[in-house]
This record gives structure tokens, sequence and C-alpha cells, in this order.
């Protein structure tokens, strides 16, 4: 299990984003600053669950564009919608596009 406590931030590279507060497990707050993204990754992959029906009930469209660099992994975009399969492919490219530094 992947603990809320142990994560760490990101922002773009040069961006000045204020502190993150993280609650650790004893209830303290601790402010996190984020860390610049790297120039380039050793991987990237992303990772899509589809449905293709975009109804009030139908089940969402989950994708998410992860990286890595050495030991390190970001999650660099994060989709969830209903969408029908013109949307979803669309998702998918722009996604692709997103994840690219």
């Amino acid at each position: 299990m992947l603990k809320t406590h142990w994560w760490r931030y990101w922002q773009p590279r040069g961006a000045d984003l204020p502190p993150v507060p993280v609650k650790r497990p004893d209830g303290t707050l601790e402010q996190r600053k984020a860390i610049d993204l790297p120039l380039h990754f050793d991987q990237q992959l992303q990772s899509w669950d589809m449905a293709f029906k975009d109804t009030k009930k139908s089940d969402y469209v989950v994708g998410q564009v992860h990286a890595a660099k050495g030991a390190d992994r970001y999650l660099l975009d994060q989709v969830r919608d209903r969408m029908d399969l013109p949307a979803t492919l669309l998702a998918v490219a722009v996604s692709a596009d997103a994840g690219r530094t």
C-alpha cells in the first residue's frame, strides 16, 4: 500500500508553487516543497481502463500517464470521465502529449 505521507509532489521546471500540506500519521502537518520535474525520463507509460458508452450510468474511462527517472516515479497526467469511443481516443492522444517532456 502507498501511504499518502510517503508521497512527494512535483511542479513544472521553474515554477515556484507553494508547499503542499501533508498530514503525518501522528496528526501533525508537514509543508512539502514540490520538486522540479526531470528534463528527461528513463521510462514512460500510459495505463487505461476504458468503457465506450457516454451515459450518466456508464462506467468511467480512467487513464494515467506515469514516468520513471532512476528510482523515482511520477504521475504526470490522469483522466477520469464518462466518454464515448471518439472522446476516449482523443483523451488518449492528449494524455500522450501531456506526458512528453
